[in-house]
């Protein structure tokens, strides 16, 4: 398993040229104005769903590489949703940004190269207040907050 990690590590410091990989969750570029700046990523809050068959809450980003280097996935990207009530949860796990149940990326993850983007989602139980969220994008020690 480590070997498999660091083969995944190496692939994404490789020049993007050596890259086999197709990255099936890269999007077209979104207007500049969209993105709001973290650290490696750029990042775009896209939507927020509470499915009426479902208990989870639905938050939809997309992440554009403002990096040179290649990235894994949703490499050091952290989601917290915060409710009214000032109680909140954060996740790490981003996941294919499709409707319904949650999937996870395939294996090896996708390598976003410089400039590319990656749709993803984070799911959190619903909100049971049905108040005000706040929305906290991380990477390190930076962060966007969205309100809703």
């Amino acid at each position: 398993m480590l070997q498999y990690y660091a083969a995944v590590l190496l692939a994404a410091l490789a020049p993007a040229a050596t890259l086999p990989m197709v990255v099936q969750d890269m999007v077209a570029p979104a207007p500049a104005g969209d993105f709001r700046p973290l650290g490696r990523w750029d990042v775009r809050l896209d939507r927020v769903e509470n499915p009426r068959d479902d208990r989870l809450t639905h938050v939809y980003i997309t992440l554009r590489n403002a990096s040179a280097a290649n990235l894994v996935q949703t490499g050091d990207v952290w989601v917290t949703l915060e409710e009214g009530t000032g109680s909140g949860q954060r996740s790490g796990q981003g996941l294919r940004a499709v409707p319904g149940r949650p999937e996870l990326f395939g294996s090896p993850p996708p390598i976003v190269r410089p400039g590319g983007e990656i749709r993803t989602k984070y799911v959190f139980d619903r909100n049971r207040d049905g108040g005000s969220q706040r929305i906290v994008i991380e990477e390190g020690e930076h962060q966007v907050a969205y309100e809703s």
